[in-house]
């Protein structure tokens, strides 16, 4: 098994123990929306449950790509960091810090096998997509 793979699979199983709390999208939400005021303002009229459901995907879809980035996956980060861009939602490349962040500390209070290990491999596995979106910010 390939290093990316076995991040990948730390990652998968870790994600799978956060989303059986049932509560991990509402902490998420509640340590990344206060983290910076111009986060706030780009979810001020946002619908908070769909919101959840495409932060779902969206996790779902790092981990996918980080070890397998094939034409489907590539695509949906290429759709995601499309909508993220300065043309789309304008999410400036700063604010990916606060996500990173938000996400390692929603994973630490839902994963009950959380380690500093496993927050390394999370944030390897996130930033290679998050790259990837911060990329094409600018296009």
């Amino acid at each position: 098994m390939s290093d990316a793979q076995r991040l990948r699979d730390l990652v998968d199983k870790s994600y799978e123990r956060c989303r059986m709390t049932g509560t991990f999208p509402d902490d998420f939400y509640s340590i990344f929306l206060p983290s910076s005021p111009k986060v706030t303002g780009k979810f001020a009229s946002t619908n908070m449950i769909e919101q959840k459901k495409m932060l779902d995907h969206g996790i779902r879809h790092l981990i996918l790509f980080y070890h397998e980035p094939n034409s489907i996956t590539s695509a949906k980060m290429v759709e995601l960091g499309e909508s993220h861009a300065r043309s789309g939602m304008n999410i400036e490349p700063e604010l990916y810090d606060y996500f990173l962040e938000a996400l390692l500390a929603a994973v630490k209070e839902n994963d009950p096998q959380c380690s500093d290990e496993l927050l390394g491999a999370w944030r390897e596995v996130a930033s290679h997509g998050i790259s990837v979106m911060i990329s094409m910010w600018d296009d």
